[in-house]
């Protein structure tokens, strides 16, 4: 799956820093629960960001996970996109750990993830280090005390070992409309035999002012190089709300000399306006 245009939030507009080279910035890392899942198994995915807090307050980060795996714990981190997970932090940065939960598909195979990231002192956005490909690999056959017994019935109670249920309470509805909880067996029967669901939809409460509307609240990052004679850039609405009405432009046409011959023009103006101004203000008092 291909990577979206350039990841960016507005720094610029939310804190006046003067970019560093990206050495001395945090970082974000990639893990997974298991190298290997078997079809439609559970995966947990972890993204721990490290923060300089001595520099940092504010960060952004884009995940990419492969075609075909569903999401069913967001983890906190908003997947309005499918295919993609997003997390930006605007103040009171801080070292931290992001968990999210995929279903892998029934399409056995290796898969790989990407992403990216970018701290308020970094001046281009970097890939997500750590671990990036998980191996699919075919279901087990179900284990015996699944299988119904001759003559089509369910196992006779007692016969073998029977699972004993135990699940949390269900977590908060996650901004792609499911919640999880996890249930365990107390008996360590290896059978999904009985077992609850552990995830359901649900219906997400967006952020609403008092007149029941969404407000939508958009930061977007700096343009890029003029290439092919477009620029682009991101923009995240902060709340999510998941509509568009009033989202800035993401991509501009532009012209590389004409963008530097502008800026130039712009300079050569300040610099004879100034000029001037001070010539004008020197003939006066000369005058008095």
């Amino acid at each position: 799956m291909s990577l979206r245009v350039s990841l960016a939030v507005a720094f610029f507009l939310l804190a006046p820093s003067v970019l560093v080279p990206a050495a001395s910035a945090g970082n974000v890392a990639r893990s997974f629960s298991s190298g290997s899942v078997s079809q439609e198994g559970l995966l947990t995915v972890t993204l721990t960001v490290d923060v300089n807090e001595t520099q940092e307050d504010i960060y952004a980060i884009e995940e990419d996970y492969p075609e075909g795996w569903s999401v069913v714990d967001s983890g906190g981190m908003s997947s309005q996109d499918p295919g993609y997970l997003k997390k930006v932090v605007i103040s009171n940065a801080a070292d931290t750990e992001y968990h999210y939960a995929l279903q892998a598909p029934t399409q056995t195979g290796n898969y790989t993830w990407s992403g990216q990231y970018l701290f308020e002192n970094m001046s281009q956005e970097l890939e997500i280090g750590g671990e990036t490909r998980v191996t699919v690999t075919e279901a087990p056959p179900a284990p015996p005390g699944d299988e119904p017994s001759p003559g089509g019935s369910s196992p006779a109670p007692g016969a073998g070992c029977s699972p004993d249920w135990t699940c949390t309470d269900w977590g908060e509805c996650q901004p792609g409309g499911n919640q999880a909880r996890t249930c365990t067996d107390s008996n360590s029967c290896g059978s999904a035999l009985g077992m609850p669901e552990e995830y359901r939809n649900c219906t997400y409460a967006e952020p609403y002012n008092m007149t029941g509307e969404c407000v939508e609240s958009w930061f977007c990052g700096s343009w890029s190089e003029c290439t092919g004679g477009v620029q682009t850039r991101l923009c995240v609405d902060m709340k999510g709300c998941g509509t568009s009405w009033q989202k800035p432009p993401e991509s501009q046409a532009c012209t590389g000399e004409a963008a530097w011959a502008g800026s130039l023009l712009t300079l050569l103006a300040i610099t004879i306006t100034a000029s001037l101004t001070a010539f004008i203000l020197i003939t006066r008092k000369r005058k008095a």
